[in-house]
């Protein structure tokens, strides 16, 4: 059962895409929504490409923690020999951005490197607000029940 999926959509770049390759729980591909999924242990979108001077995407993501095992995304930029280019990933693992989503306020964490520059911006989450029509309907209601049981009780 899956808890947590990363969804990658609005993908723009000048550079020139090829072969792809997924395994694990993933749908989609980058020339729409591409969905990673936990369904499985290791879930992973391998998008063969030969650079251009940028790359852009949406990036969002559910965050269903602490009852669910914490999940991450990674974004790695491989070479022709299929090596991650260097970067300060404190982990050691050349990572250029990644984002772990086992809390509820995820927030993404860029690594420097000599061969490539990341950014990110944080977009605005709009959260519908109930009508007031509806807010005053339960007020009322909470009202009437207690009105109710006052008057029972005396």
């Amino acid at each position: 059962m899956a808890n947590n999926t990363i969804t990658i959509s609005s993908f723009v770049s000048d550079a020139v895409l090829s072969t792809a390759a997924s395994s694990g729980d993933v749908t989609g591909d980058l020339s729409g929504s591409l969905v990673l999924g936990d369904g499985d242990f290791f879930n992973e979108w391998l998008q063969n490409l030969t650079f251009g001077a940028s790359f852009s995407f949406r990036l969002e993501s559910t965050a269903n923690g602490p009852f669910s095992p914490p999940d991450s995304f990674s974004l790695f930029l491989l070479d022709s020999s299929l090596l991650p280019y260097a970067t300060d990933d404190p982990l050691g693992t050349d990572a250029l951005l990644v984002l772990d989503i086992g809390n509820t306020d995820p927030e993404a964490q860029v690594f420097a490197s000599a061969s490539a520059t990341a950014t990110t911006s944080r977009g605005v989450i709009p959260v519908p607000a109930p009508s007031t029509l509806l807010l005053l309907t339960a007020g009322g209601i909470g009202m009437l029940g207690r009105a109710k049981a006052s008057g029972k009780h005396a």
